[in-house]
């Protein structure tokens, strides 16, 4: 790479991690906004919010990759040209390759990555983050049982703690349990340990009494007891089931596997949606190059030299969000009608030729 060309393309890729930057911190901040009831429901740590908010990031940050190159090129060569240093580089002989060449560059390497976090990071990202938020679920610690709270997670069942020892133990507790509808009961101990094993899930209450009320003639009846136990097997029961994993976290076998249709699981729409989702994520890269080329195309045109800059950066923004727009539009269309499924092929890469095939002819002045 020569000099005049490594010098563009470390300004483009300066640029692109900047950019970038700022777009991570703005994301996670609207992913902490959002969290924060769900922060304060379940009782997250600070390590957990930050581990939970930072695996969203993978699943959305790359979607962006192709629009951020667009931008940064758009900054760099519109730097150039009002520096007068874009009419030095073409004075001096260099060819249209060798303008095109350092953010072309840039984009095969963005585009690669992106094409791994595609198939790899945000599958996995995804799975990760959903494995841990049904583990916060099924934590019963952290969501039931909260220090000076009432707790209705559980149906037909209210808790309440005065006070948290540790994680398991705690100190004056009241149960309301109501899955008798005949003779709900209520529960006052002093103290009370939770159990939590694979086979099994308890409450162990301990010096305290069990209160109920016969309906029929409205009679309480109290029993003190030094331990009592209050089983929530039950209460799990819907946890326990395995969890169907959506599509974002799935791999490209995953997505193609012939046993979705035998499964159950999901009906022929959703199966095409996976089948189209897994080409999408193999040919979405692709969009990197094409919007480079396109933002160089006009940047660097003869007949648009003379334009404003605010009137070629608008051309160029409307062609690529009109490109973004088929792109995104074509998954809903193609899942209705999946035996034009090659289109979602034809579409970038008929692009990427003639952008190509335009940028090679043309010989600019």
């Amino acid at each position: 790479m020569s000099i005049i060309s490594n010098y563009i393309f470390k300004q483009i890729g300066s640029t692109f991690i900047y950019i970038t930057s700022f777009l991570v911190i703005l994301i996670w901040l609207i992913f902490s906004l959002k969290f924060i009831e769900y922060v304060t429901t379940n009782g997250l740590d600070f390590i957990d919010f930050i581990k939970m908010t930072s695996l969203l990031l993978p699943t959305i940050l790359p979607f962006l990759f192709p629009l951020i190159l667009s931008i940064s090129c758009i900054m760099i060569y519109q730097k150039l040209s009002a520096d007068n240093e874009l009419i030095i580089i073409k004075s001096s002989g260099l060819s249209t390759f060798k303008i095109l060449k350092s953010a072309v560059s840039l984009s095969i390497i963005i585009g690669i990555f992106y094409s791994i976090s595609n198939l790899y990071i945000s599958p996995l990202c995804k799975t990760v983050f959903k494995e841990n938020q049904k583990e916060i679920r099924e934590d019963i610690a952290r969501i039931a049982f909260k220090e000076g709270r009432f707790s209705n997670l559980f149906k037909d069942i209210t808790i309440y703690i005065e006070n948290i020892i540790d994680k398991n133990n705690y100190e004056y507790v009241f149960v309301y349990d109501n899955r008798n509808k005949e003779d709900p009961a209520t529960y006052i101990a002093k103290q009370a340990e939770l159990i939590q094993t694979d086979n099994s899930n308890k409450v162990i209450l301990k010096n305290g009494n069990r209160q109920i009320i016969n309906k029929k003639d409205s009679q309480l009846s109290i029993i003190k007891f030094d331990e009592y136990e209050v089983n929530l097997d039950l209460l799990f029961k819907n946890l326990d089931k395995e969890r169907i994993k959506e599509p974002e976290e799935m791999y490209l076998t995953e997505l193609w596997d012939i046993k979705h249709k035998t499964s159950g699981r999901y009906d022929p729409r959703q199966i095409s949606s996976m089948v189209i989702e897994g080409h999408k994520r193999i040919i979405d890269p692709i969009y990197c190059i094409i919007f480079t080329l396109i933002t160089l195309t006009f940047l660097l045109s003869d007949k648009m030299v003379l334009q404003a800059p605010f009137k070629k950066i608008f051309v160029i923004i409307f062609i690529i969000f009109l490109i973004q727009i088929i792109n995104l539009s074509l998954p809903n269309i193609l899942v209705k009608n999946i035996e034009f499924l090659p289109v979602i092929y034809i579409f970038p890469l008929s692009l990427l030729l003639i952008l190509i095939s335009f940028n090679l002819n043309k010989n600019y002045k």
